[in-house]
């Protein structure tokens, strides 16, 4: 044991409730393929009980301070090419903009990540029935995963923009990294 604070998080956080225990003991060892990192990372962002057990292990260090710190969580819902926030916290923009092309308007959502180790805002815009995620960011150093149940995409910064596109409904994890986390729910 690391240190009585872990024993004492870890015995007072619900226990794994996905079952994962024996999957994350075993990326601690180093015993899973790296295409399966993403699944561990997301379950991490969720899961306190598997994330202060990799703590104590020293395997995840960057994660020490992670309960100080919530993951926001970003709710949309797109109906009929038009994006509607949901919850309204992170949301500093939304409204349908013209823009130079010859779609006319477009709905687009702002939204700023304050919990990204760089300064992020992610912008939502409504293409038929998917969604385009733009990540704006100042550092182009960054690599920004999307994960949801089916599959992990990744992709990087350039010209201080990442790009995620045909973005289905459903549920996402959001990475800076793969130490940053946002939930993305789209409705």
């Amino acid at each position: 044991m690391k240190n009585k604070s872990y024993l004492y998080k870890l015995l007072h956080s619900d226990f794994c409730a996905k079952g994962m225990v024996e999957k994350v003991i075993a990326f601690a060892e180093g015993r899973l393929d790296e295409k399966e990192y993403p699944e561990i990372y997301a379950h991490l962002a969720e899961c306190n009980y598997c994330r202060y057990m990799l703590e104590d292990m020293d395997i995840i260090p960057e994660y020490e301070n992670y309960d100080k710190k919530q993951s926001p969580k970003i709710c949309m819902k797109l109906d009929n090419d038009t994006i509607i926030p949901l919850n309204h916290e992170n949301v500093i923009n939304y409204n349908t903009a013209s823009v130079l092309s010859s779609k006319g308007n477009e709905s687009i959502v702002d939204y700023n990540i304050t919990s990204f180790s760089n300064p992020t805002l992610l912008r939502a815009i409504a293409h038929k029935d998917t969604i385009v995620i733009e990540i704006h960011t100042n550092s182009n150093d960054v690599t920004y995963w999307l994960i949801n149940n089916e599959k992990s995409v990744h992709t990087n910064v350039y010209n201080g923009v990442a790009i995620f596109e045909n973005i289905e409904k459903g549920i996402y994890l959001l990475s800076e990294n793969m130490k940053d986390f946002c939930v993305i729910e789209i409705q």
